[in-house]
């Protein structure tokens, strides 16, 4: 299957980027770009190269090779498939919600909320803070792939169909012109919807959250093909 790495890039942390070009996948690097602006760009880009699938990943993320593998593999199989990171560095939850009957139902019970009432990102923001995100720890004992209520852009991939279906979207107001919370959209729909989302196991991302480096509105922005 033809696969691409989409990297949302708005930082230069020399770190992560080494990290980035080692690894052994087509990229396209959207530089430089707000939020709200990838919904025209990324969306287009998509549109305009045919892949199976494409991965798509935050760039304050520490890749390796054989985490991404097993992205790759699982995207054999399944429509839907992420990695997964912690929140921050030494952050005992993970980003993931794991469908065991217990955060997952939590989870879709709030979102279900969300799209009866329509309330806005930042009300929503305060019912995250009712999740029952999973343990990090936790996720050692499940097995290789488990299905997860929630996708965190920790190299997340989906098939061109979804995408087409469910085209990047993020969440900007008054508030936040610039755009917030893309991954929270896309779990939305494809929860909505009933779409399986898995997770691997050994799928595994360090999330270092820094706005180090931030770059958006300090060079021009620009899509980097390295295909």
């Amino acid at each position: 299957m033809k696969t691409v790495l989409m990297i949302m890039n708005p930082r230069e942390i020399p770190e992560c980027l080494k990290a980035f070009k080692g690894l052994a996948i087509p990229k396209v690097w959207f530089k430089a770009f707000w939020q709200v602006q990838l919904e025209e760009v990324m969306n287009e880009w998509i549109r305009a190269h045919p892949y199976d699938n494409y991965i798509i990943a935050s760039d304050d993320l520490l890749p390796t090779q054989p985490a991404l593998d097993v992205v790759l593999k699982g995207l054999e199989s399944h429509e839907v498939f992420t990695g997964w990171c912690r929140f921050s560095p030494g952050n005992p939850k993970s980003a993931l919600i794991v469908n065991n009957g217990g955060p997952g139902l939590v989870f879709g019970a709030m979102f279900r909320l969300y799209h009866m009432t329509g309330m806005t990102i930042h009300n929503r923001l305060d019912y995250f803070k009712l999740l029952r995100f999973t343990e990090a720890s936790a996720i050692a004992g499940l097995p290789s792939e488990f299905l997860t209520s929630h996708v965190p852009f920790a190299f997340t991939g989906m098939r061109r169909e979804l995408w087409l279906k469910y085209p990047y979207r993020c969440e900007h107001s008054g508030r936040r012109p610039h755009g917030s919370s893309s991954d929270h959209m896309l779990s939305t729909r494809l929860r909505r919807d009933g779409v399986p989302m898995w997770a691997g196991r050994d799928a595994y991302f360090e999330h270092l959250r820094s706005l180090r480096n931030f770059v958006v509105g300090r060079v021009p922005s620009r899509v980097i093909e390295e295909l």
